[in-house]
């Protein structure tokens, strides 16, 4: 999935067969543990059939040098070259001769469309169709400033690549980059597989290498991108080693010596889930998975090659849309930056509002709809689910505030009043009140207090004369009083503060909670 995202694997340039391809190839190169530098010589050398030989898409998805050239130097070399396509970098060492010369490694890629059955006629970015990327003999990119043709040099090298004038440069490029020697691409792999694990690059931006933007820890970088090429670039032995260093084990609670620490990796950093991971820890707990259009239904977030991308004029599907609400990239850039996991209040009404959640919960053959099927207990409901969400059973607390939320038994006149945790916490004071208000303090407030009688599973039942008073549609709330009045004419506010504050929720009636402030 993140080499997808970083490659481009998107479904308007490479059409749904291509997306899918690719995928399938990216999982099969990390599946039979190919090095990570054979992985980018195919990708770099890739032509052919972008149905057939599936690394090619990398190149159909990239229609010009100049984005290939930035892609390749960000993705590969951990290389933000951007500035020095128009000037001379201004913080760091590349030249605009740099940058264009490394152009003129991919000037020659070309392309023959076999066929385009594109959905939008007007949209010349939309390809549907088997695509063959090949290389010319011939062709030369030109300086934008002196319009002087350009050979093509490697990054870093003082002198052009001496090539024969047809010879492969796609090949020579990729030899280069995979080669031992390289000064660049074992450190921009070893942060790269560090900033994933770690949830932060030793060089961050984890794609931004150059001499103003220096590593946190240079030693441990130098000696991670020494162990991957000592191991032959095996992504799961560097994998093995970060996960068994005592930085990756440290606890995430803060301490006094590392609570303002956040780059030199003193506490572990707690992170949000990917959209993928939420939506599917999701589906798992509820068991009820989401459904994308033209994949079977089961198949994980996680596992999509690409989002399924609708027609134009037509809504996405709900579990598109909540992916991209979460910060799923459309895989329009090179850059890890693209996802975003960053809190906003969209997010947040997704969780509470959301189609696709409210869907899940209200599917009557999800995980909760089965388990009251079997006539199961509260408690046993509560277990179950913290089991498949956590993996552990609750915490007596937890258990308690999980109960606080579950609807207790009926009040008087068919009203049904959420429980509370703990019970009474004075026996022997059975007093209480009910205040009620109008939507948004349109009316005054209006208080009863009547002797309390615990109903069943810890609820109160109101009694007929208190029920009948409060008009449908009212904002409740229910206190209970925990202490008595010394002064028989203490005012309302002085009773609320001898008074434990619990809401109830009207299920039927009522359309909402009232709070003071």
């Amino acid at each position: 999935m993140k080499w997808s995202d970083l490659l481009h694997n998107e479904e308007k340039t490479l059409d749904a067969k291509g997306v899918r391809v690719f995928h399938q190839w990216i999982r099969q190169q990390i599946a039979d543990r190919v090095p990570l530098n054979e992985f980018a010589r195919t990708v770099l050398a890739g032509r052919g059939s972008t149905y057939a030989q599936p690394a090619a898409n990398f190149y159909r998805a990239l229609r010009e040098p100049q984005a290939r050239t930035e892609a390749v130097a960000q993705v590969f070399l951990g290389v933000r070259l951007q500035c020095a396509k128009c000037h001379n970098h201004p913080f760091d060492r590349w030249t605009q001769n740099d940058y264009h010369q490394l152009a003129a490694f991919f000037g020659r890629v070309q392309y023959r469309v076999v066929e385009n059955q594109r959905r939008d006629k007007f949209d010349k970015h939309e390809f549907v169709g088997e695509q063959v990327v090949f290389e010319d003999r011939s062709g030369e990119l030109t300086h934008p400033r002196t319009g002087e043709p350009l050979r093509p040099k490697l990054l870093g090298s003082d002198t052009p690549l001496s090539l024969p004038a047809d010879g492969d440069r796609l090949e020579a490029l990729a030899d280069w980059v995979a080669d031992r020697a390289n000064p660049f691409f074992a450190r921009a792999q070893a942060n790269r597989v560090w900033f994933h694990l770690i949830g932060r690059g030793l060089v961050e931006p984890n794609d931004d290498f150059r001499a103003t933007n220096p590593p946190a820890n240079p030693a441990l970088l130098d000696a991670l991108a020494s162990e991957l090429r000592e191991h032959s670039f095996d992504l799961r032995y560097l994998v093995r080693v970060i996960l068994n260093s005592n930085v990756y084990q440290a606890s995430s609670v803060p301490n006094a010596t590392n609570r303002d620490d956040e780059a030199n990796f003193a506490r572990a950093l707690v992170r949000p889930l990917s959209a993928e991971q939420l939506l599917d820890a999701l589906a798992a707990v509820l068991e009820k998975p989401a459904r994308f259009e033209g994949y079977p239904l089961g198949l994980r977030a996680g596992q999509l090659p690409d989002l399924p991308h609708a027609p134009r004029r037509t809504a996405a599907s709900a579990g598109v849309r909540f992916l991209k609400t979460f910060g799923k990239p459309e895989r329009l850039m090179s850059c890890e930056c693209e996802r975003s996991d960053d809190t906003t209040l969209v997010r947040a009404f997704q969780l509470i509002t959301g189609d696709l959640l409210q869907q899940m919960l209200a599917a009557p053959d999800n995980r909760l709809g089965r388990l009251l099927a079997a006539g199961r207990t509260d408690a046993e409901i509560i277990d179950e689910f913290y089991l498949a969400a956590l993996g552990r059973p609750p915490s007596g607390r937890e258990r308690s505030a999980a109960a606080s939320r579950r609807g207790g038994g009926e009040g008087t006149g068919g009203r049904r009043w959420r429980t509370w945790p703990g019970g009474w916490s004075t026996p022997g004071v059975p007093a209480a009140a009910v205040e009620w208000n109008g939507p948004c303090g349109r009316t005054s407030m209006k208080a009863m207090e009547f002797d309390a009688v615990p109903g069943p599973d810890r609820t109160i039942a109101l009694p007929p004369e208190v029920a009948e008073q409060i008009p449908a549609g009212e904002h409740v709330r229910v206190m209970i009083l925990i202490g008595e009045a010394d002064d028989d004419e203490q005012d309302e506010a002085d009773w609320k503060r001898m008074a434990l504050e619990k809401f109830f929720e009207g299920e039927e009636d009522f359309d909402g909670l009232y709070d003071e402030p």
